[in-house]
């Protein structure tokens, strides 16, 4: 049975792991690179998924192996690093609540 991994910067990677997927971590785009041969070579690979930060900047030889493979199928990902509000806070509290109760409760 094939697995599925991440190759993410540290810290990133918990939302994967929860999931199911095994998470290397990498500092650099170097030690990414390093990380993915590795994991195109183990025949256990299935999906591997890639900051796709790192995977830009990984050297040519490698880009080509990894979009010419099938089995394991590289994906670059977006990591999304900051989180922004686009609402008010209360506003977000009470539309949780109202999906949870299923009645609008108005917060002051």
């Amino acid at each position: 049975m094939y697995s599925v991994s991440a190759i993410l910067p540290h810290g990133e990677g918990i939302g994967f792991s929860l999931a199911g997927a095994r998470v290397m971590e990498a500092g650099s785009a170097a030690e990414a690179a390093e990380i993915l041969e590795t994991e195109m070579d183990d025949d256990k690979s299935g999906v591997i998924l890639v900051d796709e930060t790192y995977l830009e900047a990984i050297p040519e030889r490698l880009k080509k192996k990894a979009d010419e493979s099938t089995v394991p199928l590289v994906v670059g990902i977006p990591v999304i690093r900051k989180w922004e509000y686009t609402h008010d806070r209360t506003e977000v509290i009470e539309h949780i609540i109202r999906r949870a109760v299923g009645y609008r409760i108005k917060i002051s």
